[in-house]
């Protein structure tokens, strides 16, 4: 079986690696880095800067790009995709975004990743909306995922995916809004306390705080695309966006900050 990847990130070496005793693994990137070719030559992945070339007889395309890029990532693999070959879209869009997408490509399946790739791998959660939903949804338990339908529109998935992504990411940037400022003022470990007396399930007496600055470190500028998704998805439903607005502003501007962590 060929499986075809578009993006060749951290999610998309993480399923190869998953993928690869069950199948040929071929992907494409549009900005192919050392670091990538050196993954790619570990894990046995055919990685090539040819889309038609990796696309042509897949018998299954996993779209795992940035929230950004997806429709542009649509656009670009439309011309090379024939209707029998399952198109996984599985970036953090609005749904409208993706029925967008699946006007270009046809055999589009709606798929949302519930949780960060690392460190769950291939038994991240899947959500899977799509006419044919249980069927992929079988394939897809088949080669290893750990996935689950939730109905046959197109935009379902995304959609709860979207309104999850609202709770969390704004709660990532709360934290990093309420724990930089305490440091300043020195109150921080009086705050912590705080939360975890009102709060002791979250973890605030371990790593919480730490573990989001970490992700908004490493990953603001995607999470903030995705917030740009979350927006539309709330003004689609006739509600204020502005929250949603300022939390992408947050996450953009605490990516690749890591001073909270060094405790500087």
């Amino acid at each position: 079986m060929k499986i075809a990847l578009i993006g060749f990130g951290e999610a998309g070496q993480m399923f190869a690696e998953g993928l690869r005793a069950r199948a040929d693994i071929y992907a494409y990137d549009i900005n192919i880095t050392d670091a990538m070719q050196k993954a790619a030559t570990t894990l046995g992945v055919t990685l090539s800067s040819s889309q038609e070339a990796v696309l042509v007889d897949a018998e299954l395309i996993l779209s795992l790009v940035t929230a950004d890029q997806s429709s542009i990532a649509a656009q670009s693999a439309a011309p090379f995709i024939s209707a029998g070959q399952p198109y996984l879209e599985m970036n953090s869009v609005a749904p409208k975004t993706k029925q967008l997408n699946a006007e270009l490509i046809p055999s589009l399946i709606d798929v949302a990743i519930m949780a960060p790739v690392h460190p769950k791998r291939m038994s991240v959660p899947l959500l899977v909306a799509h006419p044919n939903s249980n069927e992929i949804t079988d394939l897809l338990k088949v080669l290893g995922f750990n996935a689950k339908s939730v109905g046959a529109d197109v935009g379902h998935a995304a959609a709860i995916k979207m309104c999850r992504s609202i709770m969390i990411k704004g709660m990532e940037a709360l934290t990093i809004e309420c724990l930089s400022t305490a440091r300043y003022f020195g109150v921080e470990s009086d705050v912590l306390a705080s939360l975890h007396s009102s709060f002791p399930e979250m973890g605030w007496d371990r790593d919480r705080a730490d573990y989001w600055f970490g992700r908004v470190a490493l990953h603001g500028q995607r999470r903030a695309a995705e917030m740009r998704e979350v927006a539309k998805t709330v003004a689609d439903a006739g509600v204020p966006s502005e929250m949603s607005l300022e939390v992408s502003k947050t996450q953009a501007i605490y990516a690749g900050n890591i001073s909270y962590l060094k405790g500087e």
